[in-house]
Protein backbone atom coordinates (compact mmCIF):
# COMPACT_ATOMS: atom_id res chain seq x y z
CA UNK A 1 0.00 0.00 0.00
CA UNK A 2 1.25 3.32 0.13
CA UNK A 3 0.18 6.51 1.41
CA UNK A 4 -1.00 10.01 -0.23
CA UNK A 5 1.38 13.03 0.98
CA UNK A 6 0.00 16.23 -0.12
CA UNK A 7 -2.27 14.59 -2.52
CA UNK A 8 0.62 12.21 -4.29
CA UNK A 9 1.05 8.72 -3.37
CA UNK A 10 4.14 7.89 -1.61
CA UNK A 11 6.02 4.27 -2.55
CA UNK A 12 4.57 1.41 -2.18
CA UNK A 13 5.79 -0.75 1.14
CA UNK A 14 4.37 -3.88 2.35
CA UNK A 15 1.95 -4.14 5.49
CA UNK A 16 3.58 -6.20 8.21
CA UNK A 17 2.00 -5.06 11.25
CA UNK A 18 -1.49 -2.92 11.68
CA UNK A 19 -5.23 -4.28 11.63
CA UNK A 20 -6.45 -8.00 11.19
CA UNK A 21 -10.15 -9.74 11.01
CA UNK A 22 -11.24 -9.88 14.77
CA UNK A 23 -9.61 -6.63 15.34
CA UNK A 24 -12.14 -4.50 17.64
CA UNK A 25 -11.58 -1.29 15.42
CA UNK A 26 -11.23 -2.95 11.79
CA UNK A 27 -15.26 -2.31 11.70
CA UNK A 28 -14.41 1.15 12.02
CA UNK A 29 -11.89 1.03 9.35
CA UNK A 30 -14.55 -0.72 6.59
CA UNK A 31 -17.11 2.23 7.73
CA UNK A 32 -14.39 5.08 6.78
CA UNK A 33 -13.53 2.84 3.61
CA UNK A 34 -17.22 2.27 2.90
CA UNK A 35 -18.15 6.21 2.78
CA UNK A 36 -16.33 6.33 -0.08
CA UNK A 37 -18.63 4.33 -1.62
CA UNK A 38 -21.29 6.60 -0.37
CA UNK A 39 -19.89 9.61 -2.00
CA UNK A 40 -19.42 8.10 -5.09
CA UNK A 41 -23.35 7.31 -5.57
CA UNK A 42 -24.04 10.29 -4.26
CA UNK A 43 -22.07 12.16 -7.22
CA UNK A 44 -23.87 10.28 -9.68
CA UNK A 45 -27.30 10.98 -8.30
CA UNK A 46 -26.18 14.85 -8.49
CA UNK A 47 -24.72 14.43 -12.04
CA UNK A 48 -27.77 12.83 -13.05
CA UNK A 49 -26.69 9.39 -13.61
CA UNK A 50 -28.68 7.77 -11.52
CA UNK A 51 -32.10 8.64 -9.37
CA UNK A 52 -32.69 7.10 -6.24
CA UNK A 53 -35.97 5.45 -5.04
CA UNK A 54 -38.36 8.71 -4.13
CA UNK A 55 -39.67 8.92 -0.94
CA UNK A 56 -42.11 11.76 -1.21
CA UNK A 57 -41.56 14.80 -3.10
CA UNK A 58 -38.50 16.17 -0.93
CA UNK A 59 -36.62 13.08 0.29
CA UNK A 60 -34.70 10.30 -2.01
CA UNK A 61 -33.00 7.14 -0.89
CA UNK A 62 -30.19 6.09 -3.10
CA UNK A 63 -27.96 3.87 -1.18
CA UNK A 64 -28.39 1.90 2.98
CA UNK A 65 -25.26 0.58 4.50
CA UNK A 66 -26.06 -2.13 6.71
CA UNK A 67 -22.32 -3.47 8.06
CA UNK A 68 -20.50 -5.05 5.30
CA UNK A 69 -24.24 -5.26 3.41
CA UNK A 70 -24.69 -2.24 1.07
CA UNK A 71 -28.65 -2.12 -0.69
CA UNK A 72 -28.68 0.42 -3.76
CA UNK A 73 -32.28 1.62 -4.42
CA UNK A 74 -33.34 2.94 -7.49
CA UNK A 75 -35.39 3.38 -10.97
CA UNK A 76 -34.67 -0.26 -12.84
CA UNK A 77 -33.46 1.08 -16.29
CA UNK A 78 -30.06 0.26 -18.37
CA UNK A 79 -28.98 3.33 -18.03
CA UNK A 80 -29.08 3.20 -14.11
CA UNK A 81 -27.48 -0.06 -14.22
CA UNK A 82 -24.46 0.96 -15.96
CA UNK A 83 -24.17 4.11 -13.87
CA UNK A 84 -23.69 1.50 -10.78
CA UNK A 85 -21.50 -0.62 -12.85
CA UNK A 86 -19.39 2.08 -12.99
CA UNK A 87 -19.58 3.42 -9.73
CA UNK A 88 -18.91 0.27 -8.35
CA UNK A 89 -15.77 -0.35 -10.64
CA UNK A 90 -14.20 2.80 -9.11
CA UNK A 91 -14.59 2.01 -5.77
CA UNK A 92 -12.78 -1.00 -6.66
CA UNK A 93 -10.03 0.61 -7.97
CA UNK A 94 -10.06 3.35 -4.90
CA UNK A 95 -10.00 1.25 -2.20
CA UNK A 96 -8.87 -2.31 -3.46
CA UNK A 97 -11.74 -3.92 -2.16
CA UNK A 98 -13.54 -6.53 -5.05
CA UNK A 99 -17.01 -6.34 -5.58
CA UNK A 100 -18.79 -9.99 -5.72
CA UNK A 101 -21.27 -9.73 -8.34
CA UNK A 102 -21.67 -13.19 -8.28
CA UNK A 103 -23.17 -12.19 -4.73
CA UNK A 104 -25.02 -9.41 -5.94
CA UNK A 105 -28.30 -9.24 -7.25
CA UNK A 106 -31.17 -7.29 -8.19
CA UNK A 107 -34.92 -6.91 -7.48
CA UNK A 108 -37.70 -5.06 -7.79
CA UNK A 109 -40.60 -5.44 -5.19
CA UNK A 110 -43.87 -7.14 -6.42
CA UNK A 111 -46.78 -5.80 -6.64
CA UNK A 112 -48.89 -9.07 -5.15
CA UNK A 113 -46.47 -11.58 -3.64
CA UNK A 114 -44.46 -9.11 -1.61
CA UNK A 115 -45.21 -7.48 1.69
CA UNK A 116 -44.96 -3.89 1.66
CA UNK A 117 -48.24 -3.55 3.33
CA UNK A 118 -48.34 -3.87 6.94
CA UNK A 119 -51.64 -5.14 6.85
CA UNK A 120 -50.29 -8.34 4.74
CA UNK A 121 -49.65 -9.79 1.49
CA UNK A 122 -52.24 -8.74 -1.47
CA UNK A 123 -52.24 -12.22 -3.06
CA UNK A 124 -53.26 -13.60 0.52
CA UNK A 125 -55.77 -10.56 1.26
CA UNK A 126 -57.30 -10.66 -2.41
CA UNK A 127 -57.30 -14.01 -3.69
CA UNK A 128 -59.78 -13.52 -5.98
CA UNK A 129 -58.71 -10.57 -7.25
CA UNK A 130 -55.14 -12.29 -7.84
CA UNK A 131 -56.62 -14.93 -9.63
CA UNK A 132 -57.90 -12.67 -12.83
CA UNK A 133 -55.00 -10.61 -12.63
CA UNK A 134 -53.23 -9.77 -15.72
CA UNK A 135 -50.49 -8.41 -14.36
CA UNK A 136 -49.41 -11.33 -10.89
CA UNK A 137 -45.76 -10.43 -11.24
CA UNK A 138 -45.86 -6.95 -12.12
CA UNK A 139 -43.51 -4.76 -9.43
CA UNK A 140 -45.06 -1.89 -7.40
CA UNK A 141 -43.72 0.92 -10.19
CA UNK A 142 -45.61 -1.05 -12.67
CA UNK A 143 -49.00 -1.10 -11.31
CA UNK A 144 -48.88 2.74 -10.05
CA UNK A 145 -47.04 3.85 -13.11
CA UNK A 146 -43.01 4.73 -11.32
CA UNK A 147 -44.31 6.77 -9.15
CA UNK A 148 -44.36 4.53 -5.79
CA UNK A 149 -47.15 5.95 -4.11
CA UNK A 150 -49.92 3.94 -2.23
CA UNK A 151 -52.38 6.30 -3.75
CA UNK A 152 -50.91 5.93 -6.77
CA UNK A 153 -51.47 2.37 -6.90
CA UNK A 154 -54.52 2.59 -5.37
CA UNK A 155 -56.21 4.46 -8.63
CA UNK A 156 -53.74 2.14 -10.93
CA UNK A 157 -54.80 -1.33 -9.81
CA UNK A 158 -58.16 -1.43 -11.20
CA UNK A 159 -59.55 -2.39 -14.29
CA UNK A 160 -56.62 -2.07 -16.67
CA UNK A 161 -54.81 -5.23 -15.06
CA UNK A 162 -57.84 -7.66 -14.70
CA UNK A 163 -59.37 -10.07 -16.92
CA UNK A 164 -62.53 -9.05 -17.49
CA UNK A 165 -63.76 -9.72 -21.52
CA UNK A 166 -66.23 -12.33 -20.27
CA UNK A 167 -68.04 -9.22 -18.54
CA UNK A 168 -68.16 -7.08 -21.79
CA UNK A 169 -70.88 -9.24 -23.13
CA UNK A 170 -73.00 -8.94 -20.17
CA UNK A 171 -75.68 -6.19 -20.37
CA UNK A 172 -76.71 -4.01 -17.96
CA UNK A 173 -79.79 -6.15 -16.69
CA UNK A 174 -77.39 -9.38 -16.29
CA UNK A 175 -74.96 -7.76 -14.24
CA UNK A 176 -75.63 -10.15 -11.41
CA UNK A 177 -75.10 -13.41 -13.47
CA UNK A 178 -72.39 -15.39 -12.16
CA UNK A 179 -69.03 -15.54 -15.16
CA UNK A 180 -69.21 -18.77 -16.78
CA UNK A 181 -64.89 -18.61 -16.94
CA UNK A 182 -64.42 -17.48 -13.29
CA UNK A 183 -67.03 -17.94 -11.25
CA UNK A 184 -67.37 -13.72 -10.60
CA UNK A 185 -70.19 -11.41 -10.34
CA UNK A 186 -69.84 -8.34 -11.39
CA UNK A 187 -71.42 -6.81 -8.31
CA UNK A 188 -69.01 -8.58 -6.61
CA UNK A 189 -66.03 -8.39 -8.98
CA UNK A 190 -66.51 -4.12 -8.74
CA UNK A 191 -67.07 -4.54 -4.86
CA UNK A 192 -63.80 -6.21 -4.57
CA UNK A 193 -62.13 -3.72 -6.59
CA UNK A 194 -63.08 -0.87 -3.98
CA UNK A 195 -61.91 -3.15 -1.09
CA UNK A 196 -58.43 -3.71 -2.65
CA UNK A 197 -58.65 0.27 -3.41
CA UNK A 198 -59.27 1.40 -0.05
CA UNK A 199 -56.60 -1.18 1.50
CA UNK A 200 -53.92 0.48 -0.48
CA UNK A 201 -54.92 3.95 -0.36
CA UNK A 202 -55.62 3.66 3.72
CA UNK A 203 -51.60 2.91 3.92
CA UNK A 204 -50.89 6.31 4.64
CA UNK A 205 -53.01 9.03 5.32
CA UNK A 206 -53.15 11.54 2.89
CA UNK A 207 -53.66 15.77 3.60
CA UNK A 208 -53.62 17.72 0.47
CA UNK A 209 -52.25 20.79 2.59
CA UNK A 210 -49.05 19.56 4.36
CA UNK A 211 -46.09 17.55 3.05
CA UNK A 212 -44.93 14.22 3.62
CA UNK A 213 -43.17 14.10 6.99
CA UNK A 214 -41.22 11.77 8.96
CA UNK A 215 -42.68 11.02 12.76
CA UNK A 216 -41.23 9.20 15.71
CA UNK A 217 -43.89 7.91 17.64
CA UNK A 218 -42.07 6.77 20.48
CA UNK A 219 -41.40 10.93 21.60
CA UNK A 220 -44.46 13.49 21.72
CA UNK A 221 -42.86 15.78 20.19
CA UNK A 222 -42.20 13.22 17.12
CA UNK A 223 -38.54 13.65 16.80
CA UNK A 224 -36.21 10.55 16.79
CA UNK A 225 -33.83 10.39 19.93
CA UNK A 226 -32.03 7.34 20.68
CA UNK A 227 -32.76 6.33 24.54
CA UNK A 228 -36.15 6.10 23.41
CA UNK A 229 -35.40 3.68 20.85
CA UNK A 230 -32.94 2.28 23.58
CA UNK A 231 -35.72 1.34 26.02
CA UNK A 232 -37.85 0.87 23.19
CA UNK A 233 -35.64 -2.29 22.41
CA UNK A 234 -35.02 -3.00 25.62
CA UNK A 235 -38.24 -3.76 26.33
CA UNK A 236 -38.88 -5.75 23.54
CA UNK A 237 -36.27 -8.23 24.77
CA UNK A 238 -37.20 -8.09 28.33
CA UNK A 239 -40.96 -8.41 28.26
CA UNK A 240 -42.80 -8.59 31.31
CA UNK A 241 -41.85 -10.83 34.52
CA UNK A 242 -39.10 -10.39 37.27
CA UNK A 243 -35.94 -9.68 36.09
CA UNK A 244 -33.13 -12.55 35.77
CA UNK A 245 -30.19 -12.36 38.55
CA UNK A 246 -27.89 -13.03 36.07
CA UNK A 247 -28.52 -10.26 33.56
CA UNK A 248 -25.83 -8.37 35.38
CA UNK A 249 -23.43 -10.04 33.94
CA UNK A 250 -23.15 -8.43 30.71
CA UNK A 251 -22.85 -5.27 32.58
CA UNK A 252 -20.06 -6.83 34.78
CA UNK A 253 -18.10 -8.62 31.68
CA UNK A 254 -17.52 -4.89 30.01
CA UNK A 255 -15.83 -3.77 33.63
CA UNK A 256 -13.39 -6.80 33.59
CA UNK A 257 -9.56 -5.26 33.58
CA UNK A 258 -8.60 -7.71 30.92
CA UNK A 259 -7.55 -6.91 27.09
CA UNK A 260 -10.97 -5.67 25.35
CA UNK A 261 -10.73 -9.15 22.69
CA UNK A 262 -11.53 -11.11 25.96
CA UNK A 263 -14.44 -9.00 26.84
CA UNK A 264 -15.91 -9.40 23.51
CA UNK A 265 -15.16 -12.82 23.99
CA UNK A 266 -16.50 -13.34 27.44
CA UNK A 267 -19.42 -11.29 26.05
CA UNK A 268 -19.92 -13.80 22.46
CA UNK A 269 -19.94 -16.88 24.94
CA UNK A 270 -22.97 -15.45 26.92
CA UNK A 271 -25.29 -14.72 23.52
CA UNK A 272 -24.03 -18.16 22.66
CA UNK A 273 -22.33 -16.87 19.42
CA UNK A 274 -18.92 -18.63 19.73
CA UNK A 275 -17.92 -20.84 16.51
CA UNK A 276 -18.31 -24.66 18.24
CA UNK A 277 -18.39 -27.66 15.89
CA UNK A 278 -22.45 -27.48 17.16
CA UNK A 279 -22.92 -23.78 16.28
CA UNK A 280 -20.58 -24.06 12.84
CA UNK A 281 -23.44 -27.28 11.85
CA UNK A 282 -26.38 -25.69 12.41
CA UNK A 283 -25.62 -22.22 10.14
CA UNK A 284 -24.68 -24.54 7.41
CA UNK A 285 -20.47 -23.66 8.26
CA UNK A 286 -19.53 -26.75 7.78
CA UNK A 287 -20.85 -30.25 6.75
CA UNK A 288 -19.50 -32.61 8.91
CA UNK A 289 -20.84 -36.17 10.80
CA UNK A 290 -18.83 -35.77 12.99
CA UNK A 291 -19.08 -32.75 15.37
CA UNK A 292 -17.63 -34.11 18.63
CA UNK A 293 -16.62 -32.67 21.72
CA UNK A 294 -12.47 -31.93 20.25
CA UNK A 295 -11.44 -32.68 23.85
CA UNK A 296 -13.18 -36.01 24.44
CA UNK A 297 -14.82 -36.75 21.32
CA UNK A 298 -17.92 -38.24 23.33
CA UNK A 299 -20.75 -35.93 22.38
CA UNK A 300 -21.62 -33.11 20.61
CA UNK A 301 -19.62 -30.10 21.08
CA UNK A 302 -22.00 -27.40 22.07
CA UNK A 303 -21.01 -24.10 23.74
CA UNK A 304 -21.75 -25.68 27.49
CA UNK A 305 -20.08 -28.94 26.86
CA UNK A 306 -16.80 -27.29 25.31
CA UNK A 307 -16.25 -24.60 28.42
CA UNK A 308 -17.79 -26.56 31.38
CA UNK A 309 -19.54 -30.27 30.65
CA UNK A 310 -16.29 -31.47 28.73
CA UNK A 311 -14.09 -33.82 31.48
CA UNK A 312 -11.08 -32.58 30.82
CA UNK A 313 -12.13 -28.92 31.23
CA UNK A 314 -13.66 -29.93 33.97
CA UNK A 315 -9.95 -30.81 35.64
CA UNK A 316 -9.06 -27.26 34.58
CA UNK A 317 -11.87 -25.65 36.70
CA UNK A 318 -11.53 -27.56 39.85
CA UNK A 319 -7.53 -26.85 39.92
CA UNK A 320 -8.02 -23.26 39.60
CA UNK A 321 -10.56 -23.29 42.17
CA UNK A 322 -8.39 -25.13 44.77
CA UNK A 323 -5.78 -22.63 43.52
CA UNK A 324 -8.01 -19.53 45.34
CA UNK A 325 -9.35 -21.50 47.78
CA UNK A 326 -13.05 -21.63 46.49
CA UNK A 327 -15.34 -24.87 46.57
CA UNK A 328 -16.44 -25.81 42.81
CA UNK A 329 -19.32 -27.51 41.44
CA UNK A 330 -20.30 -26.86 37.82
CA UNK A 331 -23.77 -26.21 37.68
CA UNK A 332 -25.60 -24.14 35.00
CA UNK A 333 -24.80 -22.32 31.98
CA UNK A 334 -22.18 -20.09 31.36
CA UNK A 335 -23.76 -17.06 32.46
CA UNK A 336 -24.85 -18.54 35.82
CA UNK A 337 -20.93 -19.67 36.25
CA UNK A 338 -19.70 -16.33 35.99
CA UNK A 339 -21.77 -15.17 38.41
CA UNK A 340 -21.17 -17.56 40.68
CA UNK A 341 -16.84 -17.18 40.31
CA UNK A 342 -17.45 -13.26 40.50
CA UNK A 343 -19.70 -13.39 43.64
CA UNK A 344 -17.06 -15.57 45.35
CA UNK A 345 -14.26 -12.79 44.41
CA UNK A 346 -16.25 -10.07 45.69
CA UNK A 347 -16.51 -12.00 49.20
CA UNK A 348 -13.22 -12.14 49.32
CA UNK A 349 -12.61 -7.97 48.62
CA UNK A 350 -11.04 -9.02 45.24
CA UNK A 351 -10.90 -5.22 43.30
CA UNK A 352 -13.89 -4.02 41.38
CA UNK A 353 -12.78 -4.67 37.94
CA UNK A 354 -10.92 -7.80 39.13
CA UNK A 355 -13.88 -10.15 39.61
CA UNK A 356 -13.91 -11.25 36.24
CA UNK A 357 -10.55 -11.98 35.61
CA UNK A 358 -10.00 -15.24 36.65
CA UNK A 359 -13.09 -16.97 35.24
CA UNK A 360 -12.19 -14.70 31.61
CA UNK A 361 -8.66 -16.53 31.77
CA UNK A 362 -10.17 -19.79 32.08
CA UNK A 363 -11.96 -19.43 29.50
CA UNK A 364 -9.97 -18.02 26.91
CA UNK A 365 -7.19 -19.99 27.77
CA UNK A 366 -9.55 -23.27 27.57
CA UNK A 367 -10.30 -21.54 23.91
CA UNK A 368 -6.93 -21.12 22.54
CA UNK A 369 -5.86 -24.77 23.51
CA UNK A 370 -8.92 -26.37 21.50
CA UNK A 371 -7.85 -24.63 18.92
CA UNK A 372 -4.10 -25.37 18.79
CA UNK A 373 -5.46 -28.46 18.79
CA UNK A 374 -7.52 -28.11 15.79
CA UNK A 375 -5.58 -26.20 13.64
CA UNK A 376 -1.87 -27.21 14.80
CA UNK A 377 -2.92 -30.78 15.54
CA UNK A 378 -1.47 -29.97 19.57
CA UNK A 379 -2.31 -32.39 22.61
CA UNK A 380 -4.40 -31.48 25.33
CA UNK A 381 -2.86 -30.96 28.86
CA UNK A 382 -4.75 -30.29 31.53
CA UNK A 383 -1.38 -28.79 33.56
CA UNK A 384 -0.22 -26.72 30.92
CA UNK A 385 -3.93 -25.11 30.35
CA UNK A 386 -3.81 -24.48 34.24
CA UNK A 387 -0.55 -22.57 34.57
CA UNK A 388 -1.53 -20.73 31.21
CA UNK A 389 -4.52 -19.35 33.19
CA UNK A 390 -2.15 -18.41 35.93
CA UNK A 391 0.27 -16.50 33.59
CA UNK A 392 -2.60 -14.97 32.35
CA UNK A 393 -4.20 -13.37 35.59
CA UNK A 394 -0.84 -12.12 36.52
CA UNK A 395 -0.44 -10.50 33.33
CA UNK A 396 -3.79 -8.96 33.25
CA UNK A 397 -3.31 -7.97 36.88
CA UNK A 398 -1.21 -4.75 35.74
CA UNK A 399 -4.31 -3.27 33.90
CA UNK A 400 -6.24 -1.00 35.24
CA UNK A 401 -5.54 0.59 38.69
CA UNK A 402 -2.55 -1.25 40.47
CA UNK A 403 -3.58 -1.54 44.59
CA UNK A 404 -0.29 -3.50 45.15
CA UNK A 405 3.45 -3.22 44.58
CA UNK A 406 4.65 -4.99 41.69
CA UNK A 407 5.26 -8.75 42.53
CA UNK A 408 6.86 -11.54 40.10
CA UNK A 409 4.92 -14.43 39.18
CA UNK A 410 5.90 -17.00 41.87
CA UNK A 411 4.66 -14.40 44.87
CA UNK A 412 1.74 -13.83 42.53
CA UNK A 413 0.84 -17.51 42.40
CA UNK A 414 1.57 -17.96 45.97
CA UNK A 415 -1.39 -15.77 47.32
CA UNK A 416 -3.32 -14.20 43.86
CA UNK A 417 -6.48 -13.33 45.84
CA UNK A 418 -4.37 -10.81 48.21
CA UNK A 419 -2.49 -9.17 44.88
CA UNK A 420 -5.90 -8.94 42.90
CA UNK A 421 -7.95 -6.99 46.02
Amino acid sequence: MSILVNGSPTKEFIVERGLRQGDPISPFLFVIVAEGLRALVGKAVENGDFVGFNVNGRCGIDILQFADDTLLLGDGSWNHLWALKAVLRGFEMMSGLRINYHKSNGFSTSFWHARWLKEGILKDLFPDLYSISLLKEASIGAMGGGKMHAANVGAAAVSPSFNTDAAVAASEENRGVQLSNSGWSMGHFHSRQADLRETLCSAVVLHADRHDTATWTLEENGIFTVSSCCNFLKNRRSPLGPANRFDSVFKDIWKAEVPIKVKAFGWRSFLNKIPTKDSLLKRGIIISSNANCVLCEETSETLTHSFLRCRYVDIVWKKMAEWIGMTYSCIGDLKENFFFWSDFCRSKKVKKGKEGTIWLAILWSIWLRRNDIVFNNSSWNSRDVVWSCKALIWRWSYIGKITRANCNFYEFSNSPLFYLS
